[in-house]
């Protein structure tokens, strides 16, 4: 969700952007939908869109949980997310408030790493869509990156990983890029 801050007679505001969230749920919903409809009849009705709040639950959040206790421990990871906040940072508006900003995509990053590892591995939904490149973060986890130090899929969730990642290209938009 995106968050904007600004200041009103020297004072902090902020606001959930609520106008922007809803038109790019309305494009990629959109897309999603045309990107259904294009497969078999019989196939579409494998294929489910969900809200992130649907996966909200003790799983996600023991997830999220031991991944901030790894972040807050393992230098390695540390450098990957800031490595993700530099891109996430880097590609939005000038803020009043630079380094909420950059501690909310940090969080942002590892809040969406958890999520995409729980609605994969402990959702059972191995085959993931998503209309832009997973965060470097992520596929590091899944590249194993962090095993020799106790951080791994596995480790995470206690089991297995079984995810498989398909960027998607929106329309208009540029070819997501090559994973490492």
């Amino acid at each position: 969700m995106g968050v904007h801050s600004h200041r009103i007679d020297g004072a902090a505001q902020f606001d959930f952007a609520a106008s922007r969230l809803t038109r790019r749920v309305e494009e990629v919903t959109a897309f999603l939908g045309s990107e259904i409809r294009r497969l078999p009849t019989p196939d579409q009705r494998n294929v489910a869109v969900k809200n992130w709040s649907a996966y909200c639950d003790p799983l996600f959040v023991d997830t999220f949980r031991r991944l901030l206790i790894a972040y807050s421990i393992l230098k390695g990871l540390q450098d990957r997310v800031e490595s993700d906040v530099e891109h996430h940072f880097g590609s939005r508006a000038p803020t009043p408030f630079p380094s909420a900003q950059r501690e909310l995509s940090r969080l942002y990053i590892l809040e969406e790493t958890a999520m995409m590892i729980r609605i994969a591995e402990l959702g059972c939904r191995a085959h993931h869509y998503y209309p832009e490149e997973e965060v470097s973060t992520l596929r590091a986890i899944y590249n194993d990156e962090f095993a020799a130090q106790g951080l791994s899929v596995e480790t995470l969730t206690g089991k297995g990983k079984t995810r498989v990642f398909t960027a998607l290209r929106l329309p208009g938009g540029t070819e997501p890029p090559a994973a490492d």
